[in-house]
């Protein structure tokens, strides 16, 4: 007749043996037993595995950049949206593996933002480890790659999401209505930070809607002057090159809300490169990308507006290896 045991009684036959041994030699590989037996008692639990599965199952509203990679654009996982803002996304080896295979699997819905709206969404074709001998993307030496993903995102595509709706009721504007918020620049905002009206006709110049829900939008006027020569010849007082104007909408038109404003010498502040605009946090206002060049790479940062004021609100570095 064989007998059965349950786990439990072995569990109580190898502690009744170990608390009876006499010897160091028992006693260590007693030890080596109750923890290949019941590891959850000696504390063994993955905490991190815990936390990034339990991410994943929740279908959380991700943020993705696209980056360049020879002559196609790919996708890459940067940040979990929410309505307390932005969290960099952070994961274990494991966990990004298996949000390879659960989230970022082929035909999932990958959204663009388009002037600060959702777009059309793109099903995913490939995703990171899908051909396990011939990941999308590698990088030497690095443990624990950030996945990327394959997905024919519009061309001028910067920032896209997933599991993410914009909000409803959102304002839009015309391009004769951004070209006329930025009319009064040249004449009346321009020459308070040392650009004249014939300097700014040089810069080049890009508009862009900044949406909201309960109030009208903003546009974000920005300028650049890329030219290496200057047309100032005092040092002390060399204009800007690169210049950013949010014009809000007052109760007599448009006026300036926020200035930004810089040289572009190595000891000025640095030029802020507009990404996108999106409401990320879902209280109805966007908040505006913009990228910082450094040594390392671009930096990503986020700033939104707070009573009558810009700030930053969340910044993420040009990683690629999640050490």
């Amino acid at each position: 007749m064989f007998r059965i045991f349950s786990l439990k009684s072995v569990r109580l036959s190898v502690k009744s043996l170990c608390a009876g041994a006499v010897t160091v030699l028992a006693i260590s590989g007693c030890e080596k037993v109750k923890s290949r037996l019941y590891p959850s008692e000696e504390g063994a639990v993955d905490q991190v595995w815990v936390r990034d599965s339990a991410l994943v199952a929740q279908g959380p509203r991700l943020l993705f950049r696209t980056i360049r990679k020879g002559d196609e654009n790919l996708a890459i996982p940067i940040a979990v949206l929410s309505k307390s803002g932005i969290r960099t996304l952070r994961m274990s080896k494991r966990g990004w593996n298996y949000l390879d295979i659960v989230g970022l699997n082929a035909g999932q819905p990958l959204t663009p933002i388009v002037d600060g709206a959702t777009g059309t969404p793109a099903k995913i074709r490939q995703r990171m480890w899908e051909n396990a001998s011939m990941p999308i993307d590698s990088l030497q030496g690095c443990p624990n790659m950030i996945p990327v993903v394959r997905v024919p995102l519009p061309t001028g595509t910067q920032l896209a999401v997933m599991n993410y709706a914009s909000p409803t009721g959102l304002k839009t504007l015309s391009a004769g209505e951004m070209e006329e918020a930025a009319s009064s620049i040249p004449q009346l905002v321009a020459p308070t930070v040392g650009v004249r009206a014939e300097q700014l006709a040089r810069f080049t110049r890009r508009l862009h809607p900044v949406l909201r829900v309960d109030e009208p939008p903003a546009v974000l006027a920005e300028y650049h002057d890329e030219r290496t020569d200057t047309d100032t010849s005092a040092v002390a007082t060399r204009r800007p090159r690169h210049l950013l104007i949010v014009m809000e909408k007052g109760v007599y038109g448009y006026r300036p809300g926020w200035v930004y404003h810089t040289a572009g010498r190595t000891t000025d502040r640095p030029p802020l490169r507009f990404v996108e605009s999106m409401d990320a946090d879902g209280d109805g206002q966007a908040e505006l990308f913009f990228e910082i060049d450094t040594p390392v790479g671009p930096y990503l940062f986020a700033f939104r507006k707070r009573l009558d004021s810009w700030t930053e609100m969340w910044k993420r570095p040009p990683v690629r290896c999640d050490v």
